[in-house]
């Protein structure tokens, strides 16, 4: 009984963090439009999207570096080291990769411009009839500001959703895995996996890919030799 709840906890604590950077980024923004003078609000939204970006740009950064950390510190000897020529030949002999990632980029692309597009032409719209006069107060007024971004939000969601690929394709070209966890160029993962990772294998041609569900990641690990790379995450990561 505790265990559920316990578990019930934190699945929920791994929903919040995934939902949270869109609650601040809609309250600053209502704050922003509710709080700063009209004749500085462009330069400050400006300067918040930027500062925003980064820092969501650099998040990611910030946990590889913990968990690379993690298994570097443990000081042991890599049990498989792909070195950055032997991966590019192997990678190279894979032609559907190509046109995955080629698809991969054209819906990113889309994903990004429709909601630009939207933006401009559904904000005035909604503007108008949701804050309008703003009578009120600062309160009513932020409010009104909070429902606005949060609906297009929701609209962006919705359009993007079926844009987005159903997961981005990380080719991994140089890692080093150890017992405690996969280390090298654009991925750090410890073990033992959680069960936001799926692992599966192409012998044909020549990965194991690691999933992750929650952001949708699939790093693509190149190898001449799949089956051994396979057994070896799936024994040290513990996978089921």
């Amino acid at each position: 009984m505790v265990l559920n709840i316990i578990n019930s906890l934190l699945r929920n604590l791994k929903k919040l963090k995934i939902v949270l950077p869109t609650v601040l980024f809609v309250l600053v923004f209502a704050a922003i439009s509710t709080f700063v003078p009209p004749q500085s609000r462009s330069i400050v939204t400006v300067l918040y999207i930027v500062v925003f970006i980064a820092i969501m740009m650099l998040a990611p950064i910030i946990m590889r570096r913990r968990v690379a950390k993690h298994v570097l510190e443990s000081r042991e000897s890599p049990i498989i080291r792909a070195k950055l020529q032997n991966v590019l030949k192997i990678l190279s002999k894979d032609v559907e990769l190509n046109a995955e990632m080629s698809r991969q980029m054209m819906k990113m692309m889309l994903s990004m411009i429709i909601p630009i597009i939207l933006w401009f032409a559904l904000l005035p719209l909604f503007s108008a009839i949701l804050v309008g006069s703003s009578k009120g107060g600062d309160l009513v007024t932020f409010c009104r500001y909070v429902i606005l971004y949060s609906i297009i939000i929701v609209v962006f969601y919705i359009i993007r959703r079926p844009l987005m690929p159903k997961k981005f394709i990380v080719p991994v070209i140089e890692y080093e895995v150890y017992r405690s966890g996969i280390f090298g160029r654009g991925i750090a993962i410890k073990f033992p996996l959680d069960k936001d990772f799926e692992l599966s294998k192409n012998v044909r041609r020549g990965f194991v890919e690691i999933y992750n569900k929650r952001n949708r990641q699939a790093f693509r690990l190149y190898t001449d030799d799949v089956d051994k790379l396979y057994d070896i995450i799936v024994k040290h990561g513990k996978v089921s």
